[in-house]
């Protein structure tokens, strides 16, 4: 699936970090959607990622 392993303990489970390539691919996976997908929803409702999932949802 993805290149190279996902380093999911720097996750907060609070907060999206679009500029950690690692968390982005964890959300990605997580919510099934695309990269853009997910940085529309975090400029649209914020970093929060309890927003972010109602978002795409």
């Amino acid at each position: 699936m993805f290149p190279y392993k996902i380093d999911i303990s720097t996750l907060d489970g609070v907060r999206i970090n679009l500029n950690d390539k690692s968390e982005v691919e964890y959300w990605i996976r997580k919510l099934s959607c695309t990269r853009e997908d997910l940085e529309l929803a975090v400029r649209a409702v914020g970093t929060l990622a309890e927003n972010v999932v109602k978002f795409l949802r």
